[in-house]
């Protein structure tokens, strides 16, 4: 039980420490952009999406100060192929990304962290090393600062 806290508390840690870094850099003019993903995170479980149980307190502020999505699809049942999706916009027959270690993104697309940098802004992804996130799978390109499983990149 101890560790799952200590878990819980280092992830909130860093990402507390990347929001001041990123807000260190920014322009005032320009929002500020924070992209939370939840990987295998069922919507009916979620407080702020009328679960009977207070089991997102957190991510239910963040929701009160920025943007809910009340339609949402993904693209694939699999982190990869959904996560590729997300970063570029595109269908998974499209960037055609579905296997982990095999497929790589065509360096032709541009991911959503890549327009952020060329527009000024500093990007940063934390999560874990897994092959789902391997850096040759394009899933991290675009992003100053890589932190996976403790170590920074």
């Amino acid at each position: 039980m101890k560790a799952k806290w200590l878990v819980l508390l280092l992830a909130a840690t860093a990402i507390v420490s990347v929001w001041f870094w990123v807000q260190s850099g920014a322009r005032r003019e320009r929002p500020s952009v924070l992209m939370i993903t939840l990987d295998t995170t069922r919507l009916d479980h979620l407080s702020c999406y009328g679960y009977f149980r207070d089991t997102s307190p957190n991510i239910d502020r963040l929701g009160k100060r920025g943007a809910v999505f009340l339609k949402h699809y993904s693209q694939s049942n699999s982190t990869l192929p959904s996560h590729i999706s997300i970063f570029t916009s595109l269908y998974t027959v499209a960037h055609d990304v579905r296997i982990p270690i095999r497929d790589r993104l065509d360096p032709g697309i541009k991911t959503i962290a890549e327009v952020f940098r060329e527009n000024g802004y500093k990007t940063a992804f934390i999560g874990q090393g897994t092959p789902h996130t391997n850096p040759e799978s394009g899933f991290q390109r675009g992003f100053y600062l890589c932190q996976l499983q403790g170590l920074l990149r």
